[in-house]
């Protein structure tokens, strides 16, 4: 592998057998594909890659019929495929996140959620400030869809922690009868949905319930 020295980090390219390292890339993987699956739209995903597939860092090998492009069925990462699995099975359960309809952000005149709303760390709500901040590496957003015949919603937080270190998280109130319950996250969390700390690089998600 190639290994070269940025500032104070060491950066590794290519095939390794460094414990801490392809447990620091698998994690990547599982941010990304959860950005995927929690993203507006059709997610579309190569075949193999909810497995962890590699082309060796060649990104125009269409042409090719070699090991380059075959997939691994024997090699493949099983944890991984079932955390895309996982996903998968969140978004089709939950219509708030699965819908089409465009977003605006507003709250309904009979008072109910607003569809999107962002929030800071602290739970308090984002301002103009903070999306311009470019020091700012933590997003969070909660997505909320009536279900048919208005007799409840669907409501999903969504946490996105970008930033080098562990940060603390209060989520805002899920609504009138319901309570937060973690769902997924991409690296552990600790603590609850009351106050909790999110992992460096990670993604996590909390469902609203009774």
């Amino acid at each position: 592998h190639n290994t070269q020295v940025l500032g104070a980090e060491v950066v590794v390219e290519g095939d390794t057998l460094a414990p801490a390292i392809r447990a620091r890339r698998k994690e990547d993987v599982k941010a990304l594909l959860a950005l995927l699956f929690l993203s507006r739209g059709t997610p579309m995903l190569t075949a193999g890659d909810e497995f962890g597939r590699t082309q060796h860092g060649n990104n125009n090998a269409y042409a090719q019929e070699n090991e380059t492009t075959w997939l691994d069925w024997e090699k493949r990462d099983q944890e991984l495929e079932e955390f895309a699995a996982a996903l998968s099975r969140l978004r089709t359960r939950h219509p708030a996140l699965a819908s089409s309809e465009l977003l605006t952000g507003q709250a309904p005149h009979d008072g109910t959620l607003p569809d999107v709303s962002w929030f800071r760390a602290n739970g308090e709500a984002m301002t103009s400030k903070d999306w311009d901040d470019p020091s700012n590496h933590f997003l969070g957003l909660t997505l909320t869809l009536p279900s048919h015949g208005g007799s409840g919603i669907d409501r999903v937080a969504i946490i996105i922690n970008r930033n080098d270190g562990r940060i603390a998280v209060h989520l805002p109130p899920p609504g009138r009868g319901l309570k937060w319950d973690h769902a997924l996250s991409t690296r552990p969390i600790t603590g609850s949905s009351a106050g909790f700390e999110i992992a460096a690089h990670s993604v996590c998600v909390f469902l609203a319930a009774r």
